[in-house]
């Protein structure tokens, strides 16, 4: 009976039930590091695009872009420097240590300067 083949016994079935949900346990983080990491080159240059904003672009499309690249905003403030608004935008990008900053300064609806910083 040289076709026949043989079934796992119970034993080898309950050992091999552990070792695969143990390996999904590891391939599924792994996967989503991969994919964060991934993600954040193919963002980068959009990112660093807001370093390079012009003073007098409306904060309406600023906020409106960032928002559009997955930045939630984390804390809008007055300055008291004449009524010169401060907005940061934050992403995390590579979790759970990596993230990006947009530090935004508007004055009467336009952007006085923009700036990025990152913890990648």
């Amino acid at each position: 009976m040289a076709g026949e083949r043989r079934r796992l016994s119970t034993g080898c079935v309950l050992a091999l039930v552990p070792a695969v949900l143990a390996g999904l346990c590891l391939l599924v983080p792994a996967v989503h590091f991969l994919g964060s990491v991934v993600m954040m080159n193919l963002h980068r240059d959009d990112f660093a695009a807001f370093d390079h904003l012009p003073p007098g672009t409306s904060l309406g499309d600023v906020v409106k872009r960032a928002e559009d690249l997955g930045f939630e905003r984390e804390r809008a403030f007055d300055s008291g420097d004449g009524g010169v608004e401060k907005i940061v935008f934050r992403k995390v990008v590579v979790p759970p240590w990596g993230r990006w900053f947009i530090n935004i300064s508007a004055f009467d609806g336009g952007v006085v300067s923009v700036h990025t910083s990152s913890l990648d």
